[in-house]
């Protein structure tokens, strides 16, 4: 999100705006705020996240646009990573919902102008890939285990077990195929976040 601005249009002055944003900010806790009214930006950080254990430093610039007020945010992880995993899109979403509702809600508010831009659906997660290959590499390991145990009988293994050993082997394959799927799910994910994010 450093390169590429997420901005949001409100029917409302400048300084209604200007006081939304602040009031959101505030709300949500975010720290290391510096405000400078006269250039029109506000820079904050968010807080511990699992996503970013300092969090994202982040930069609202609010400007005039033919009588309307626009906000535009960016930002970065304030510890260096390779991706965001779409934390910086979420926080600036939230941010700009939060001062929708207080210029909605408050006297003397215009309904938004219709030319709203699409807000882009929330990034998936790489989570599930995740899990899926730690799960799978777990079961590649117990059922390897069994494996050994089931057709082995000197290191005590049961003889006659020939459909429990199929079953063991079968589960051994699916657990390898349950891990790359992970693996790769995990990556592709990763790298569409990054872009994103």
């Amino acid at each position: 999100m450093a390169g590429k601005a997420i901005e949001q249009t409100y029917n409302a002055p400048h300084d209604r705006v200007w006081d939304a944003l602040m009031a959101t900010i505030t709300e949500l806790g975010y720290k290391n705020v510096k405000e400078d009214h006269r250039a029109g930006t506000i820079e904050y950080r968010t807080g511990f996240s699992v996503w970013n254990y300092l969090g994202q430093q982040m930069t609202a610039v609010v400007r005039d646009k033919e009588g309307l007020s626009v906000i535009s945010l960016t930002g970065y992880g304030a510890f260096p990573q390779v991706t965001s995993w779409g934390e910086k899109r979420r926080l600036a979403w939230k941010v700009l919902d939060g001062v929708e509702d207080y210029v909605v809600n408050s006297p003397g508010s215009s309904p938004p102008p219709k030319s709203q831009p699409e807000r882009p659906g929330p990034a998936k997660s790489p989570r599930p890939f995740v899990i899926m290959a730690i799960a799978g590499a777990v079961t590649f390991i117990v059922m390897y285990l069994l494996m050994q145990l089931s057709y082995d009988p000197a290191a005590g293994g049961v003889p006659g077990l020939g459909f429990v050993a199929l079953a063991v082997f079968l589960i051994w394959l699916a657990s390898i195929l349950a891990t790359l799927v992970g693996i790769i799910g995990t990556v592709v994910r990763s790298v569409r976040q990054g872009k994103s994010g």
